[in-house]
């Protein structure tokens, strides 16, 4: 269930990065690159979003994952030339953790903020099917991509109430340095 929320986040994520056409920051084109690749991309933005998550919740150990997605290329057509690079950490959090979903976000934000992260207003700032939830998404300027930190409540076997506090990182449609036309 987790996975499938942490999905549909991603999508939504995803969808308005695509909507928005972020493929290259303003350095790149400004250094004369043929391109920022997907990976420099989340090398750029990642490390930033894993040490905020892990001082919003320390000696919690995160969960993280990530992929690509082919997003078009040459022509538009959908190959490999271009794709989506998608990353997830994720800290469930401990029992003895007061703190609410809205303030777990507020934190994170506020860590990500002053980083240079700006959050930005979308018309939901809760998860699909998930009450009590909070989400809110970030963009750094001069970044391709952005973030979505979320964080919602679940109950332990225990019957207590636990906290899982998500990031999710998703690059601009970008160059695969590695795709060779066949």
């Amino acid at each position: 269930m987790k996975s499938l929320t942490v999905q549909k986040t991603s999508l939504v994520l995803l969808a308005v990065l695509a909507a928005s056409s972020c493929s290259i920051t303003d350095g790149a084109k400004k250094r004369g690159d043929d391109g920022l690749s997907y990976g420099r991309a989340m090398d750029a933005m990642y490390p930033s979003i894993l040490k905020a998550m892990k001082a919003t919740m320390p000696k919690i150990s995160p969960e993280e994952s990530s992929d690509s997605a082919e997003c078009g290329g040459i022509g538009d057509n959908q190959n490999a030339s271009k794709l989506i690079g998608r990353a997830s950490v994720s800290l469930p959090g401990a029992p003895t953790d007061a703190r609410s979903s809205s303030t777990l976000v507020d934190e994170m934000t506020v860590r990500l903020s002053k980083l240079g992260w700006k959050v930005e207003k979308w018309p939901s700032n809760t998860l699909p099917g998930k009450s009590n939830s909070v989400v809110k998404h970030m963009r750094k300027p001069g970044y391709s991509g952005g973030v979505s930190v979320s964080a919602y409540p679940f109950r332990l076997a225990s019957g207590k109430i636990s906290q899982s506090l998500t990031a999710q990182v998703v690059t601009g449609c970008l160059r695969n340095p590695k795709w060779i036309s066949g």
